[in-house]
């Protein structure tokens, strides 16, 4: 594919990992741009910096936003929260707990946390009855659900958390794109589309599964934020400190009858 005037680059889940993002924008050029896939939130402890550094860039005109299953989740906190406040039963009250729950249990509590817990008379940056902190709420509804990149005559790329076209077992096209597994795979692409990119579920190495490719390396535990140069089909991952190692992450052997395939990636120590 050709080169544009910039690198433009497509980048993996950080899920609270600031200290990646900032040691990759070090050592890019400045005018490099980003899409990134989804996931900026939970189970890390820097989720605040890691959305403001990201909304940043996005009003730079350098970064497009897509929605994760963790910005999804956030969200639906929000709208049950919303509903129980202007129809305070016990049923909406048991639908906010509930979602509340769920998020908790996707690492949400960290969010919390670093916002200083749930606190009815905190500040109004917070938690509170009114709902989730501003800031969370608006960098979540920033997000889209699809980037598409022109690549010339063999076809585009097409950018989206977990998956392109809606998936059997999935509730919508929307569920489908934040919440499908390689192993629902391998996915259609619509119309023009050579390959798809996501992100959501980590793997050892990038990974190729039909027309599929996935390059979630578990930045959270490993250290490895993987990038994808969109224009040269380049992986290069940049390397901080993890509790792990990629050996200790998933392997997909093949999906459907169909190959997985690693692809090589360049390391680059932060």
């Amino acid at each position: 594919m050709a080169r544009g005037d910039s690198l433009k680059l497509a980048i993996a889940d950080l899920h609270g990992r600031a200290d990646l993002l900032e040691g990759l924008l070090e050592r890019v050029p400045a005018d490099t741009t980003f899409v990134f896939l989804g996931d900026a939130i939970d189970r890390g402890h820097r989720n605040r910096d890691t959305i403001r550094l990201l909304t940043k860039l996005a009003d730079d005109g350098r970064m497009t936003l897509l929605r994760g299953n963790h910005e999804a989740i956030v969200l639906e906190v929000d709208e049950c929260f919303d509903r129980f406040k202007r129809e305070p039963t016990e049923l909406r009250r048991g639908d906010a707990l509930l979602s509340m729950q769920n998020w908790i249990q996707n690492g949400g509590d960290t969010v919390i946390i670093e916002y200083g817990g749930w606190d009815s008379g905190g500040p109004a940056d917070a938690f509170g009855d009114w709902g989730l902190p501003p800031e969370l709420i608006d960098y979540a509804n920033r997000t889209e659900y699809t980037y598409r990149h022109a690549g010339g005559e063999k076809g585009d790329l097409l950018c989206v958390h977990a998956a392109p076209t809606q998936v059997k077992g999935y509730r919508s096209l929307e569920d489908s794109m934040v919440w499908a597994r390689p192993e629902d795979g391998p996915f259609a692409l619509p119309d023009g589309v050579l390959l798809s990119i996501h992100g959501h579920t980590p793997v050892r190495a990038p990974t190729r599964i039909g027309q599929n490719i996935f390059m979630d390396l578990g930045a959270k535990w490993t250290g490895h934020l993987c990038t994808l140069d969109l224009d040269t089909m380049k992986f290069t991952t940049y390397k901080g400190l993890g509790e792990d190692v990629l050996e200790n992450l998933p392997v997909f052997e093949a999906v459907a009858g169909i190959e997985a395939v690693m692809l090589e990636f360049d390391v680059v120590e932060l």
